[in-house]
Formats: structure tokens, C-alpha cells, sequence
């Protein structure tokens, strides 16, 4: 979907500015011009700015490719996703991976969100414990504690409390 840096670049700027560009100085809408190192330059104040500008791709080497592909790991892992593996992924260095993770993580906290209200879904997990082996024809030696353990980080009725136990 992103083949190269334009793309991405293009991309963006539609996302900033879907009626086209306007200058962040003097919020005028006018046809930018290209200035170097990919700035837009306003022809009437003459501020310079990028479309990655104030966003969490502002101020790194890294491109634009290697971001959104990183957005895309991050946002289809199951089970969430370590630097380490990211590193592995996308064939970057280790401190490179964390820096993107930890400002996928900053953008995706939301301090002034509001408690959610209405029917609301709670998934379940299932662990597992080994807690003693013994010799036994059922599981193969060993005793097994099974626990679900619900998670929910809001005020809610549910209808079957007993469900979460």
C-alpha cells in the first residue's frame, strides 16, 4: 500500500489536510511550495514546514515506510509486541524498534477519555498451571489448574457476574 517514501508523504498530508494545505503561521490555504528536504514552504509567510511535522514521525531518520509498516505490526499482534521482535521484524536496530514502540504507546494513551457506557464486551483468557507432576492416566502426569482470568479496566453491569469468576 506504501511502496515508497511519497506514498507515505501523500498519505500524511491528506490526513493533515483534507481541503489542502494551510499554513500553520498565518492559516492561509494556498498551494505550498516545494522547498528542500520535503518542506513546505507558505508563499505568503514563507514558514516551512513537513507533514510530519508535530506528529510522532517528527524529528527521526527513520522513513516513513519502515514507520507505517511498524504501525502495522504493532497494530495486528495478538498478544502485543516486544522491541526486540520489531527489531527482528523490520530489520532495524534495537534502540531504533523501542524508540518507535515507546511513541506508538505515548500516542495511544488518552488521559481525558471518557468511561464507557452501555452494553460493553469483555474478552476471557484461559491460563494454564502445571502444579505438581504425579503419575496419572488423565493429563499425562500432571495436575493441571485451570483459571480464567477476565480483564476489564471499566465500571460495567454485566448480566452473568458469575461468568467472571
Amino acid at each position: 500500500m506504501f511502496p515508497d517514501e511519497s506514498a507515505c508523504e501523500t498519505y500524511l498530508a491528506k490526513l493533515r489536510w483534507p481541503q489542502g494545505f494551510v499554513c500553520p503561521t498565518c492559516n492561509s490555504n494556498v498551494v505550498p511550495w516545494q522547498s528542500s528536504r520535503g518542506r513546505l514552504a507558505c508563499p505568503h509567510c514563507r514558514h516551512r514546514t513537513t507533514v510530519s511535522t508535530g506528529t510522532l514521525f517528527d524529528k527521526t531518520r527513520t522513513p516513513l515506510t519502515t514507520w507505517f509498516e511498524a504501525a502495522w505490526h504493532v497494530s495486528t499482534a495478538k498478544n502485543g509486541l516486544s522491541a526486540k521482535t520489531l527489531e527482528r521484524t523490520l530489520g532495524t536496530k534495537f534502540r531504533v524498534a523501542w524508540t518507535m514502540l515507546h511513541r506508538f504507546r505515548v500516542a495511544m494513551v488518552n488521559a481525558e477519555r471518557k468511561q464507557l457506557s452501555g452494553t460493553v464486551e469483555v474478552d476471557e483468557t484461559k491460563h494454564f498451571y502445571v502444579m505438581d507432576q504425579i503419575p496419572s492416566s488423565d493429563n499425562f502426569g500432571f495436575i493441571i489448574d485451570k483459571s480464567v482470568s477476565a480483564l476489564c479496566f471499566l465500571t460495567a453491569s454485566f448480566k452473568y457476574m458469575d461468568d467472571l469468576k
